[in-house]
């Protein structure tokens, strides 16, 4: 079981000897891993405190920062770091967000590039479009595990305007399934915990539904001042609220 424990403002919990969480707030999480040669933290939280100062008590190596995506809750922090990567698609709507660029240097985050956290430990970038047009996610086969920021998650959003369409998102999952043996564990952008790697399959499979019309069930989504209007599709348990949104005229 995880060792968990409160650092305000984060809250951190303890996955493995070299695997961490860090959650700000209640809002979103970013993951250190902590390799024999360099450390890769995934994501920097909203930047309401300084994480990197957090995840230097954790460890002395040199730290390779991720943003997994451009939104502002998953590159708040870049602000702390010398150097992030990211994928260029997604540098337009990174540039949104003035703030984030004030004290970083921004470099490409190439598909397929292999981040080496030393001894043997390597995590491989891998293209999922769709929450954004340059989303990624991280796979450690080491450790057998997807580090998906927002690209697939419970609660996924493919209803912001710079989000793609459904079928391009279910085109990018369809490429990662020959993955899917490498990892049976999640983490994504806004849990505590690992989530199962089933997430991946059942995503996928609504997904493929929404493609082939069967969305007689689905709901129009009118009260949410986050979410906006949207179409949303419930699916697996209906106590864990797991859903996703989509508009209507962006399905292909």
């Amino acid at each position: 079981m995880a060792d968990e424990k409160v650092f305000e403002p984060f809250f951190v919990t303890k996955l493995t000897d070299h695997t961490f969480i860090f959650n700000e707030r209640g809002s979103s999480s970013s993951v250190l891993v902590i390799g024999s040669k360099q450390a890769l933290v995934v994501d920097t939280l909203n930047g309401w405190n300084n994480c990197r100062k957090e995840f230097q008590k954790y460890t002395d190596e040199p730290l390779f920062v991720v943003n997994t995506h451009a939104h502002c809750d998953h590159i708040g922090g870049n602000i702390y770091f010398d150097e992030v990567h990211i994928n260029y698609d997604d540098l337009p709507l990174l540039k949104t967000f003035p703030d984030s660029l004030k004290v970083t240097k921004v470099s490409p985050l190439k598909i397929g590039q292999i981040i080496d956290l030393g001894d043997g430990h390597e995590v491989e970038v891998l293209s999922c479009k769709g929450h954004t047009q340059g989303s990624v996610v991280l796979l450690d086969r080491y450790d057998k595990t997807l580090y998906t920021g927002d690209a697939i998650i419970a609660h996924e959003w493919l209803q912001l305007p710079e989000a793609t369409t459904v079928e391009t998102y279910y085109e990018e999952l369809t490429k990662l399934m020959p993955y899917r043996h490498c990892f049976d564990k999640i983490i994504s952008g806004h849990g505590c915990g690992y989530e199962d790697a089933s997430l991946f399959d059942n995503i996928y499979a609504e997904v493929k539904k929404i493609l082939a019309g069967d969305t007689e069930n689905d709901v129009k989504l009118t009260d949410d001042p986050y979410a906006g209007e949207c179409m949303v599709r419930l699916y697996g348990d209906p106590d864990k609220g797991n859903r996703i949104l989509y508009q209507e005229d962006k399905i292909r």
